[in-house]
């Protein structure tokens, strides 16, 4: 359980980091901007982020310019190792249920 509550705070920390640098990359270096639904607060970028990091890609939000690279490097940024490190609580759990079965009555 503590393996997996790490693991999703750690992607939870790096959909915020992306989030920040998408503000950043927007306002600061004025690399591209935001189209479709209105990105303004914090919680947008954190939306747009989670979307793009999890590769669902709704589409109520999408970046032009420049932007369009960055949400690309972070939907592909992840290693395959990274990928495979969620299947770590399955497994767990696979082993725990053959450890002791649950009973039915």
């Amino acid at each position: 359980m503590a393996v997996s509550v790490v693991l999703f705070a750690a992607h939870l920390a790096e959909i915020g980091l992306y989030a920040v640098v998408y503000a950043a990359a927007e306002h600061w270096f004025n690399l591209g901007t935001f189209s479709g639904e209105p990105v303004t607060t914090g919680v947008d970028y954190f939306y747009f982020s989670a979307i793009t990091y999890t590769s669902l890609g709704i589409g109520d939000i999408f970046p032009t310019e420049h932007l369009r690279f960055l949400t690309g490097v972070e939907a592909l940024g992840r290693s395959p190792a990274d990928r495979l490190v969620g299947l770590i609580p399955i497994c767990i759990n696979e082993q725990a249920l053959e450890v002791a079965p649950l009973r039915r009555s």
